[in-house]
């Protein structure tokens, strides 16, 4: 297996030279250590966050035409405008959440009942699934009655398990090789810490590291790319995982619009 380190931008422009552009594209949403929801505007390398947050919340995933907000134990579907769609109240602290492309893939394990929570066409549908063991670490849809789950296990090692949904079984089960620790998906890399460095296991077998200032947390906020925040730092990363080289971006400082909106 072939090592190589992640490349990383940080942004070349001043954010204030990117609000003289009319049209920004809009790059997804992120979620701020204050638990404000931003919207983050530009270009790769060149990043606008927003001053003010839309919602407030305790997890979220965003993809370009739906997102999941998860808020004081309700978890809402938002499509790509922004408008609710449907919601539930789960009473989970820390579910996880994943929508990849439209409404049909938002999905959330919620830990404390051991249960799948699926959109399914009009409403969110309930799965058991007691026969999943350990730590949930990353979920996704796997087909109309499948999902795919990343499980962290009390022997340090990750499973991947694949469910069906109406059943409540496991299909298959089996040891993701060569790695250790929480494991998170993103189509068919593979994210984790490894020592002091984040790792990231692209499609073609290639390890890329990044050394890391502590504790990661992976949260979609778009089709196509992903925001990185570390534990007791004030330190935003967007990764963009298409190819097979991994690039991160080093977003702008939002610790200054937090500590003045408290």
């Amino acid at each position: 297996m072939r090592s190589d380190i992640v490349r990383i931008i940080l942004p070349a422009l001043a954010a204030g030279a990117l609000h003289a552009q009319i049209h920004a594209p809009r790059l997804g949403a992120i979620r701020c250590s204050d638990g404000g929801i931003r919207a983050v505007y530009g270009l790769a390398a060149n990043f606008i966050v927003a001053d003010q947050p839309f919602a407030m919340a305790d997890a979220v995933s965003f993809s370009d035409r739906a997102g999941l907000i998860a808020s004081k134990g309700k978890i809402q579907l938002l499509g790509s405008d922004g408008l609710l769609i449907g919601e539930y109240n789960s009473r989970e602290a820390n579910p996880i959440l994943n929508v990849e492309g439209d409404k049909a893939t938002a999905i959330a394990w919620l830990p404390s009942e051991r249960t799948l929570l699926r959109w399914a066409v009009k409403q969110f549908r309930v799965f058991p699934v007691p026969a999943i063991e350990g730590r949930v670490t990353s979920i996704r849809t796997a087909g109309a009655d499948r999902a795919q789950l990343l499980i962290f296990n009390n022997d340090g090692s990750t499973s991947r398990a694949v469910v069906a949904l109406t059943a409540g079984d496991v299909i298959s089960l089996d040891t993701v090789p060569g790695v250790s620790g929480p494991v998170f998906a993103e189509q068919k890399s593979l994210i984790f810490r490894e020592g002091k460095n984040l790792a990231i296991e692209t499609p073609d077998g290639v390890r890329h590291t990044l050394r890391v200032p502590g504790n990661v947390v992976i949260e979609r906020m778009s089709s196509e790319w992903l925001h990185l925040s570390f534990a007791g730092t004030n330190r935003h990363w967007a990764l963009h995982l298409v190819g097979s080289q991994p690039e991160l971006f080093v977003l702008p400082d939002v610790q200054s619009t937090e500590e003045a909106e408290r």
